[in-house]
């Protein structure tokens, strides 16, 4: 039986009936008011995953367990990125990026982070989960709970959880296990949807992956640049 995800439950709660699989979470956070990893644009933090065979998944949304976060002084950089089978630094090749939510209070929260463009995630193949901020002098905490959870769902969490503070050149392995949920929907036909707000109100999806995030799916096939969307 499918969990419902976290951004699903939260869009639920604002009265939108929305459906998405959970690809790889460990909510509901316990214990986590002292369990926490630091990020800047020194200070990173990556967790990796592997997607089973089967069909591929478009990303719809990822939450994630902030605290001390507030925009836009703070500005927080979410990328999956590419694994080249080492165990002990993510890859350098972006697969998506991610437009950051805003904040206006530095309380601990749950923020969930909507794809830029089309993040596709291929059946066998696995990724790393990065965060770091845009600015070395603004932190703020990706919180995990104590003991740590283990995420779950479609993909299989990894094992690695490595942390960086020279700003990605070198690694080490962090015992913390973060808190986040990557939900998605099973690719298909795409075209451009129209969100209701937010700094990016266009991104690239299937029809089911723009109803997961409350847009207006304006068909297949269709461009941002010729969507005109509001």
């Amino acid at each position: 039986m499918n969990r419902w995800s976290v951004a699903a439950l939260l869009t639920l709660a604002a009265g939108s009936t929305v459906s998405a699989d959970v690809i790889l979470s460990n909510y509901p956070p316990t214990n986590d008011t002292n369990t926490t990893a630091g990020v800047s644009s020194t200070r990173r933090k990556a967790m990796s995953f592997s997607m089973p065979a089967g069909p591929t998944y478009d990303i719809t949304s990822i939450t994630l367990r902030l605290q001390g976060y507030t925009s836009p002084s703070d500005v927080a950089i979410l990328e999956i990125r590419d694994h080249t089978g080492s165990t002990t630094a993510p890859g350098t090749t972006v697969v998506g990026t991610f437009v950051a939510p805003a904040s206006s209070n530095t309380a601990a929260g749950d923020f969930v982070f909507m794809p830029s463009g089309a993040v596709t995630l291929l059946p066998g193949t696995s990724y790393w989960i990065c965060l770091y901020a845009g600015d070395a002098t603004n932190t703020f905490d990706w919180r995990g709970s104590s003991p740590a959870i283990v995420p779950t769902g479609i993909a299989t969490y990894g094992g690695q959880s490595l942390f960086s503070t020279t700003s990605g050149s070198t690694w080490t392995t962090s015992t913390t296990i973060n808190t986040f949920s990557i939900d998605g929907v099973p690719s298909g036909a795409s075209g451009a949807c129209c969100l209701s707000s937010g700094a990016a109100n266009c991104v690239i999806t299937s029809a089911a992956g723009c109803a997961a995030q409350g847009g207006t799916y304006q068909g297949d096939g269709s461009t941002c640049a010729t969507a005109n969307c509001p």
